[in-house]
């Protein structure tokens, strides 16, 4: 089994722009190398008020969450995708550090940073934050990525999963060394890595 014989799914969330942050909008696109993917976003209430700087960032209001599932309403739902899986964010740790923290025994495969192997992959980069990276390296996320916008958690997941894409493929044959540099991952409490 290679490397890209794994299930992959991409991570991304929306805080609540508190300490320790909780959960407002959470996104999981199955990554598929032709493209197609299966897309999942919930918007969750973090049981506390959404800071004004987390709104600012994201556009997320009490109001937009009122109503919404708390995180442990959706847990079912979030191992169904997560446990097992290859995980793929940028700057990935504090969306898996935010979800370790309702969900401690959540178990994927593997975490890996498209922020690390970015570095690796397309060193000398002036920015290496998501959307100035991808701009430019020239990246845009499918045009249905539901008319939200850079930051949220949808928007933000179906961008990753293009620049992961991008990575694999400039990496050419040396993609399996790459993806098994362990340099790229993020999660201390994974499975051990099956490649």
């Amino acid at each position: 089994m290679t490397a890209l014989d794994q299930r992959y799914v991409v991570l991304d969330l929306e805080g609540d722009g508190n300490q320790p942050p909780s959960a407002v909008e959470i996104a999981l696109v199955e990554y598929s190398p032709d493209g197609n993917a299966r897309r999942h976003r919930w918007l969750v209430d973090p049981e506390k008020p959404i800071t004004g700087f987390a709104t600012r960032i994201h556009g997320l209001t009490d109001r937009d969450v009122a109503g919404a599932p708390r995180l442990a309403d959706i847990e079912d739902d979030l191992r169904a995708l997560i446990d097992g899986a290859v995980i793929i964010g940028h700057n990935v740790k504090v969306d898996i550090d935010v979800l370790r923290r309702a969900i401690p025994d959540l178990c994927p495969q593997r975490v890996l940073d498209t922020l690390k192997l970015a570095k690796l992959v397309v060193p000398g980069q002036p920015s290496y934050g998501l959307h100035k990276l991808a701009q430019s390296l020239d990246l845009k996320p499918p045009e249905e990525s539901e008319g939200r916008d850079a930051h949220s958690a949808l928007f933000d997941a179906l961008l990753t999963a293009e620049l992961f894409r991008f990575l694999v493929d400039a990496a050419g044959d040396k993609v399996e060394r790459r993806l098994n540099d362990s340099a790229l991952d993020e999660d201390e409490h994974a499975q051990p890595r099956l490649f």
